[in-house]
């Protein structure tokens, strides 16, 4: 029986490449609103920013993703928001860049949030956590990119 080569046959096409962004986008959204929830009904400080993290790095990927990168090319930016970031800033989207307190705060988000710190934890920091502060700026900074990267998806065929 002759081998089945399906590489060259099963190109994702534009619409299976929107759909994915679709999604991406759609999970953050629903993430972001998990979050928020998170607050009243008193859900661990944890939870809440390992998903407001998840939210920002699956928008900004969603945005790559509808731009015309390949999966394999998001999939290699791997969980860092920083490279994430610049990406999308190089792609144009139009939001002023943060000031030097959120990139700092971004920076040190991101250090906790690629480095998985929300998920493997040892039971030390239960008692004395590592994750501290609010990252009150890099938040409202990343709700403008956000709202950017919604507009995007809007203004596109």
């Amino acid at each position: 029986m002759p081998a089945v080569r399906l590489s060259a046959t099963m190109s994702p096409t534009n619409y299976t490449k929107r759909v994915r962004a679709v999604m991406f986008l759609a999970i953050a959204v629903e993430l972001c609103a998990l979050a928020r929830r998170g607050r009243r009904s008193q859900a661990s400080k944890y939870v809440r920013l390992f998903l407001r993290g998840r939210a920002f790095e699956l928008s900004l990927k969603a945005l790559l993703l509808l731009s015309g990168w390949s999966a394999a090319d998001v999939k290699r930016l791997g969980h860092s928001l920083r490279k994430c970031h610049d990406a999308a800033i190089k792609l144009g989207v139009k939001v002023r860049p943060p000031s030097a307190l959120a990139s700092n705060e971004l920076d040190a988000f991101d250090q906790l949030y690629s480095g998985k710190r929300f998920e493997y934890f040892s039971t030390f920091e239960l008692i004395v956590p590592s994750v501290t502060g609010t990252y009150s700026r890099f938040w409202r900074y990343a709700g403008r990119v956000q709202q950017e990267v919604m507009h995007a998806f809007l203004a596109s065929p």
